[in-house]
């Protein structure tokens, strides 16, 4: 059986259960989280870990099960996992943000050492993750069914760190070129994180107009947002900083107020089913078009995709 056959059979035709799902309360201090696998493909799964305050084992498993598909559709022999980590007002800044992950790190152990890899997604940095695997003593060069690497696991994953917001970015030049679309388009980006930020930069970079993005403080929108600007002010979580916001540009705190920019082209790239049956109603076909890389409600989709 070929590495893409054994991946395809590790998902079953009908959504069932995940494989494994458990609570994390916490060893030598208290979290609040899950990990959920959701398959196993020769006892191996692997996802990232979020922290938000908003995350739930529901979030987690839809996550997980997203890994699946991702990796099904690549043909990668190992199963679909995820974390989730609820962040609160007592433990996600300074010393105890890293006592969160250091704690995160034992309480996962046995899994990072027993085949499950979890790496960072949405609100856990590149910096957490060495906390994490420091603590845990886990070296992803050696873990099972890891191939021989002939370098440390930072030098090969930091430059990738923008590889996500690369593949949304394609896909949406994609979706342009499938519409017969040849002239600049507008584009709103929901979520200015990693993903966010690596696809504006790529989509300005070939020619496109930011005109909307949208971070965990609201929306900001202008005929034509200068992206590298608003880059070099936005900390590592995603939020910009709006005591150095170029001039001319506009601001709303209203939830999802990014549905309401006139533009072309959607990113979603923040939390899952950004879109959902309560503000479905505002998209406005035939724009925008969503590109994800995170999902929307099945039963909210409009009849126009």
């Amino acid at each position: 059986m070929s590495a893409a056959e054994a991946a395809e059979a590790a998902v079953p035709e009908e959504p069932q259960d995940p494989a494994l799902t458990v609570h994390l309360n916490g060893s030598g201090g208290a979290i609040k989280g899950w990990v959920v696998i959701d398959t196993l493909v020769d006892g191996l799964a692997m996802g990232g870990t979020r922290m938000t305050t908003g995350v739930s084992e529901e979030e987690v498993a839809g996550l997980a099960r997203d890994m699946t598909e991702k990796f099904t559709l690549a043909g990668l022999r190992i199963g679909g996992a995820k974390a989730g980590i609820v962040a609160d007002g007592t433990n996600s800044e300074g010393a105890a943000r890293e006592e969160t992950f250091r704690t995160f790190g034992r309480t996962v152990k046995p899994l990072l050492h027993g085949g499950i890899h979890l790496g960072i997604d949405m609100g856990v940095t590149p910096a957490d993750r060495a906390v994490f695997f420091e603590e845990a003593k886990y070296d992803p060069r050696y873990r099972l069914g890891a191939p021989d690497m002939p370098i440390d696991w930072r030098t090969y994953y930091e430059p990738l760190i923008d590889a996500t917001g690369h593949g949304v970015g394609v896909a949406a030049i994609t979706a342009l070129e499938a519409s017969g679309r040849t002239e600049p388009a507008r584009v709103v980006v929901q979520g200015f994180g990693a993903v966010g930020r690596a696809v504006a930069r790529f989509l300005e970079d070939r020619g496109h107009v930011v005109v909307g993005i949208a971070d965990i403080r609201g929306t900001i929108s202008a005929d034509r947002l200068p992206v590298a600007e608003l880059v070099a002010i936005t900390d590592q979580f995603g939020a910009i900083d709006r005591t150095r916001l170029p001039q001319d540009v506009k601001l709303s705190a209203e939830p999802d107020a990014w549905l309401d920019v006139d533009a072309d082209i959607l990113i979603l790239a923040a939390q899952k089913y950004a879109i959902n049956a309560e503000n479905a109603h505002r998209l406005r076909p035939p724009k925008p078009r969503p590109v994800r890389a995170a999902r929307w409600r099945p039963t909210a989709r409009p009849s126009w995709t």
